[in-house]
């Protein structure tokens, strides 16, 4: 994936998108009955989220197929955070499109420097401290696979671009 050129050709892999929506279930159903495949739930403190793969991948539960799009469905489940608010303010809809990133701080550098504004930034233990699973993995598997874990919403509006979540493993 090569994003606008006002953010100088970085070349990232696309992992998701993420679509906000009031009824998770309801959307979730919606999916199915599309062909989509759940692959995984998570309740991660603000809210609760599905991990879904359109019908065209062929990967195992957990895993993404070569090519296959994912969806992610997410659900807040308190008031007063980045979901909520977002959902409040513009209704259920796109989110952020995620992206994994080999080197955190000089992507962050790239993508600040090209416009893009910090708009939402968590360290590994503060994601996991409210989770009981990440990934479906246990805090302590996640935290002790994933050592240098960075994670960060980027708003690029300003270069006519979405939400990014950005995460370098």
């Amino acid at each position: 994936m090569q994003l606008p050129k006002e953010l100088g050709d970085i070349p990232v892999t696309f992992t998701h998108f993420c679509y906000l929506t009031r009824d998770l279930e309801h959307s979730t159903a919606s999916l199915r009955a599309l062909g989509v495949r759940d692959l995984e739930r998570v309740d991660f403190g603000m809210g609760v989220y599905v991990i879904a793969e359109l019908p065209n991948g062929a990967g195992m539960a957990g895993e993404a197929s070569p090519g296959a799009l994912r969806i992610e469905l997410l659900s807040p489940t308190s008031e007063g955070n980045i979901y909520s608010d977002h959902l409040a303010r513009y209704g259920p809809g796109l989110h952020h499109i995620g992206i994994l990133v080999p080197d955190f701080d000089q992507y962050l550098e790239a993508f600040t420097k090209a416009g893009c504004e910090i708009v939402f930034d968590m360290q590994r233990e503060a994601l996991v401290a409210a989770a009981d699973s990440v990934d479906g993995a246990s805090k302590d598997a996640f935290l002790e696979n994933h050592p240098t874990y960075k994670m960060c919403y980027l708003d690029c509006s300003a270069v006519g671009f979405p939400t990014i979540e950005m995460v370098s493993l």
